[in-house]
């Protein structure tokens, strides 16, 4: 079954379109709408930063911002910090007159001193944004949290991906023809999984790993990455999410690397540079000879879809592969001269 670039492209348009259309009916809504009768906005005062972790304080007359919850915070001009000056203005309206802004997750709540107000905690804050504050001495100031933006940009990078013709990797992925079989993957029992992976890598440009939770695959990505970079290759390793990635850095085998300032990160939020004060933020992916490079499936497809390169990487891989699409899967090979990818037993076939 060959499944063509137009039904790539249109699977892509089809997902954007239904992530844009529920966040459209919030994004061009009145904003007071949203803060009083919908309770989709919240407005708090700036605290502190505490261990990588954002401390604000809401009023409890209204709703507080709910556990779990991903919101996206900014930083307005002084006249809109005090939501009786909105007026007719739409969420749209305030985004375009913001000063900056980021993505966050509601961790925690509790009650504060004074029993008008609870106080809340957020992670997940970029790097960049709080160092914004600081900077401008932002304690007590009043910030705006709203519904979360979708991943617009991603789709958009994936369908760029599906309009390249030219690359080999891309057209390895999405012009296959693909047929429906049993799989029956080898199970790997050499004692040192990582040194047969590592072989098996010079054998053939592509291999694919799967197994259960807990059974070390995040170990053997850590391990693989040693070695690799050991060898002086460019490393990118890429997954659906940030703590996926923290999970592979923060792993013993690439302590001695991590020492060095030789792993890097994009997109570094507040949490994980305490978290892991070694690991060095970087705003852009760039292969670096032995070392390791850690992106999100978000930033890595822009980097694919941007590249004109001839696979920069000498090896990517992918973490929770058992979560991207095929456009993701083409954006891998086309940066990656080497790919290895693992998922999960029960979704990766």
């Amino acid at each position: 079954m060959r499944i063509s670039r137009g039904k790539h492209w249109k699977f892509l348009e089809d997902e954007l379109r239904a992530e844009t259309e529920v966040f459209a009916r919030k994004f061009y809504a009145k904003a007071e709408f949203l803060l009083k009768d919908v309770e989709e906005m919240y407005v708090g005062q700036f605290l502190a930063f505490r261990n990588g972790e954002m401390v604000m304080k809401f009023p409890n007359s209204r709703t507080l911002p709910r556990k779990n919850e991903s919101l996206f915070f900014f930083f307005l001009p002084k006249h809109l910090r005090d939501y009786r000056n909105w007026g007719n203005m739409t969420y749209c309206d305030l985004f375009n007159e913001r000063f900056k802004g980021t993505d966050c997750s509601c961790i925690w709540s509790n009650s504060s001193e004074d029993p008008r107000f609870s106080l809340v905690g957020f992670r997940n804050i970029d790097l960049e944004f709080v160092e914004f504050l600081e900077k401008n001495d932002a304690r007590g100031t009043i910030l705006v949290f709203a519904p979360r933006r979708p991943p617009i940009e991603y789709m958009v990078n994936l369908q760029r991906i599906v309009n390249d013709s030219f690359n080999e990797g891309v057209a390895m992925i999405l012009d296959s023809d693909y047929q429906v079989k049993e799989w029956s993957p080898v199970l790997i029992q050499q004692e040192n999984v990582s040194l047969f992976v590592k072989n098996q890598l010079h054998l053939v440009n592509t291999m694919i790993l799967q197994g259960p939770p807990g059974t070390g695959k995040t170990h053997l990505i850590a391990e693989l990455c040693a070695q690799i970079c050991a060898e002086r290759k460019t490393v990118l390793v890429t997954s659906l999410t940030n703590r996926s990635l923290m999970e592979i850095a923060s792993k013993p085998a690439l302590r001695s690397m991590l020492e060095q300032g030789k792993i890097m990160k994009t997109n570094m939020t507040a949490d994980e540079y305490v978290e892991l004060q070694k690991l060095v933020p970087v705003k852009q992916i760039v292969p670096v000879q032995g070392c390791l490079i850690l992106s999100t499936y978000f930033i890595a497809s822009g980097f694919a879809a941007e590249s004109t390169m001839d696979a920069p990487f000498d090896y990517v891989i992918m973490d929770e592969a058992s979560q991207a699409v095929l456009a993701m899967f083409a954006a891998a090979k086309k940066i990656g001269k080497v790919n290895f990818w693992v998922g999960d037993v029960k979704q990766l076939p």
